[in-house]
């Protein structure tokens, strides 16, 4: 990543490659002109998403973090990308364009939604708020999350009882910061089978 005023600039000299070593450097240019793509992003959250799929999480996280320190530091950059004395990709960005890159960066997230069928105990649930405690076998911790007919006047649950339960996970990972945050919904609860003999219902 440049810093400040920094400038992308590898050139190979004039004799052009070829094999293997070109295949290397034809993946390095996309991977330069990708990050080019999003310094010039702007507020286009479909091109940082894009950007993601191509790079990974990691650069676009270095990306943001180099956007925040011009912004906070109030300084532009230049940014030019050459190979075999050609100038491939160039920008220029101002504060303006940091600020924009982090603000759509740090609004820029990847949802991932995970289906578990896991047996365990019921251990809470409040028709009310909608919402549950299930601990699965084997674990300390349990799962909190929300609920909609799983539980209800006519599909009554016990407590505490063993269940199969079939609980979707939805995790959201921040471009910025790369940390997840995860929400649980109870999807469904069946007959568990008996539990093992050291096992005690809470």
């Amino acid at each position: 990543m440049p810093s400040r005023g920094g400038r992308l600039s590898p050139s190979s000299g004039q004799q052009r490659t070829t094999g293997p070593l070109a295949r290397d450097c034809a993946l390095l240019e996309a991977a330069v002109a990708t990050v080019i793509d999003i310094a010039k992003a702007g507020r286009d959250i479909i091109r940082i998403t894009q950007a993601v799929k191509q790079l990974g999480k990691a650069p676009v996280m270095a990306i943001y973090e180099w956007a925040t320190n011009n912004v906070e530091n109030q300084s532009g950059a230049a940014i030019q990308w050459r190979h075999e004395n050609q100038t491939r990709e160039e920008a220029i960005l101002q504060v303006p364009e940091f600020a924009a890159i982090a603000e759509t960066i740090q609004r820029t997230s990847e949802t991932v939604e995970t289906r578990i069928v896991t047996i365990g105990t019921l251990i809470g649930a409040d028709l009310h708020t909608h919402s549950f405690r299930f601990l699965p076998d084997g674990e300390d911790t349990t799962i909190r999350g929300r609920f909609s007919d799983a539980i209800s006047e006519t599909q009554k649950a016990q407590l505490p009882q063993r269940y199969t339960a079939t609980i979707v996970k939805t995790a959201i990972t921040s471009y910025a910061t790369e940390q997840d945050k995860a929400s649980y919904f109870l999807e469904l609860l069946a007959d568990a089978p008996p539990p093992p003999e050291n096992l005690s219902i809470v």
